[in-house]
């Protein structure tokens, strides 16, 4: 079973406001120092590939069940969790300081907090069906 990423208004807002400062930011040198053309090419194409990475993370969200483990996947980051290292799941409305702090693959201040055993312990996501998503999850490990 596969679930979408939700997307929320305030979460995309922020988001888009750290595409522009980063942007103008990396633009800045373009247009005040007199640069090569090798220059400027590097510096575009480092923030074009800066962009699409941020980009893809955020639209390209997917949660899958599979047999043994959680897929969690966002743009070129991924993580496997096994169902048998979850201790804890449980419903949050995140704030921004939750947004911009720990681990978390999601697109959404509506989301859902797991945590595990193995390396960082937790990784917040915003499945759209949260609800379902829970009740799906649990089901594959025990409380």
């Amino acid at each position: 079973m596969c679930f979408e990423a939700k997307r929320d208004k305030s979460f995309m807002t922020l988001f888009s406001s750290s595409i522009i400062m980063i942007t103008a930011i990396l633009s800045i040198p373009l247009f005040t120092l007199s640069l090569s053309t090798i220059d400027k090419i590097v510096l575009l194409s480092v923030l074009l590939i800066m962009v699409v990475v941020l980009i893809s993370t955020v639209l390209f969200i997917k949660y899958e069940f599979h047999d043994d483990y959680l897929y969690i996947k966002g743009g070129l980051f991924f993580r496997r969790i096994r169902y048998d290292i979850i201790t804890h799941v449980e419903s949050s409305n995140f704030t921004t300081a939750d947004l911009l702090a720990g681990y978390r693959i999601l697109s959404s201040k509506d989301g859902v907090v797991i945590n595990y055993k193995d390396g960082i312990g937790s990784i917040k996501i915003s499945p759209r069906d949260k609800s379902i998503f829970i009740s799906e999850l649990k089901k594959g490990f025990q409380m």
